[in-house]
């Protein structure tokens, strides 16, 4: 399920739901999964644009945060700030304890086109 609200303009709220049930009976195995999902787009102009998405995975217990940023400088180039962090929300579910950030990156990416 993925609804999608253009709030105004250049503001987009969206979100995504996920359910997953696997039982494997000859193993006597079952798991049950929600991800909950959160997308916020906000798009300044045609050159600037903010794009953040967040989900919660119940399994595994984390949360998972993408934040981009675009600027486009004129067309055929993108310039990309990308933030990305996984974190644990129950530290204390198993030992050794987990840590805060399973990882963090900043990544820059700049994307040109042209014509042959």
């Amino acid at each position: 399920m993925q609804p999608t609200w253009n709030i105004l303009k250049h503001f987009e709220l969206g979100g995504t739901y996920n359910f997953d049930r696997v039982n494997v009976s000859k193993r006597d195995v079952s798991m049950t999964n929600h991800i909950f999902g959160l997308k916020v787009l906000y798009l300044l102009n045609t050159r600037f644009s903010i794009n953040v998405f967040l989900r919660y995975n119940t399994s595994l217990h984390r949360i998972i945060t993408n934040l981009k940023i675009r600027y486009n400088p004129g067309e055929g180039n993108d310039l990309y700030l990308v933030l990305n962090e996984d974190r644990n929300t129950d530290l204390y579910r198993e030992l050794p304890n987990f840590p805060v950030f399973n990882s963090r990156a900043v990544m820059l990416k700049y994307t040109y086109t042209f014509n042959l």
